[in-house]
């Protein structure tokens, strides 16, 4: 059983479809891991801010309190 011309550029094109289909989502999956990364990258960022702004608190309590007594 031959396959038409058209049955086989059907073919072809289904071939490349699926292959894009593929690439597609390769590549989406690629992106969502860098953002699911940069993220927890910045959650980090976050956490040591507010820490640090939590001592420079904490530092200038005590110096208040030494320059009331």
């Amino acid at each position: 059983m031959e396959l038409t011309n058209k049955e086989l550029q059907n073919s072809v094109f289904d071939e490349l479809l699926d292959y894009l289909e593929l690439i597609d989502q390769k590549l989406v999956n690629h992106v969502e891991e860098h953002i699911d990364i940069y993220v927890e990258q910045q959650q980090r960022n976050i956490k040591t801010i507010s820490n640090n702004l939590h001592k420079i608190e904490n530092i200038y309590d005590h110096n208040i309190i030494d320059i009331a007594l």
